[in-house]
């Protein structure tokens, strides 16, 4: 059985995650060479694959010279990712002012009695919108959850405390070590602290 090739999303995906992890600026040779010896990618594909990266404004294309010029920074992804988020949201609360003012136009039908048609256009324009709102909503949180860069920005985020953390807990270590040359010991620096008796770095 042949082996199966790497779809374009897959390529989209490894590509963007070389820029990411390079973080530098490149000519369409070094990209090519890069993609292929480090991401498997066919080296007559790379320029299909990079421009689609560009029409998607996830990689940058500067021409400096006579020379084009490619970058993408995990920042620039992340924000550029929250902007479309936002932009979700905008749709979203449009679509939910339009189907107030649909709701109180149905209610004053319901009130005047009017034209049965006008008022099951109007119902049908509203379960019309009501229904494009839940779309965007489901958007916006599957982008959120299977945004590669959001997971990577928060975990970025968990690693940067946790080093924080354990270097206040190195800090407070060489403060007991330090006491201790004045008769200071452990359990009463602890309890002088309020600090528990097993205080260790975080794995």
């Amino acid at each position: 059985m042949s082996k199966k090739g790497v779809s374009q999303a897959e390529k989209l995906l490894r590509l963007e995650q070389l820029f990411h992890e390079k973080k530098d600026f490149y000519q369409l040779k070094e990209v090519e060479n890069m993609a292929f010896k480090e991401k498997k990618i066919v080296l007559s594909s790379v320029k299909d694959v990079l421009m689609e990266l560009i029409g998607d404004s996830k990689v940058n294309q500067e021409k400096i010279g006579t020379s084009n010029y490619y970058w993408s920074f995990p920042s620039e992804a992340l924000q550029k990712r929250e902007n479309r988020i936002n932009e979700y949201n905008k749709q979203l609360e449009t679509i939910h002012n339009r189907t107030a003012e649909l709701e109180k136009l149905i209610e004053t039908a319901k009130a005047g009695r009017v034209d049965s048609d006008q008022r099951s256009e109007k119902l049908k324009k509203l379960a019309e919108l009501e229904e494009k709102s839940q779309e965007l909503t489901a958007n916006i949180q599957q982008y959120i959850d299977n945004d590669p860069e959001v997971m990577e920005a928060k975990e970025a985020a968990a690693q940067e405390a946790k080093l924080a953390a354990n270097r206040w807990i190195e800090n407070i270590w060489a403060l007991m070590t330090y006491c201790k040359k004045f008769g200071f010991e452990k359990k009463q620096f602890n309890e002088s602290f309020d600090l528990p008796e097993d205080l260790d770095t975080f794995p």
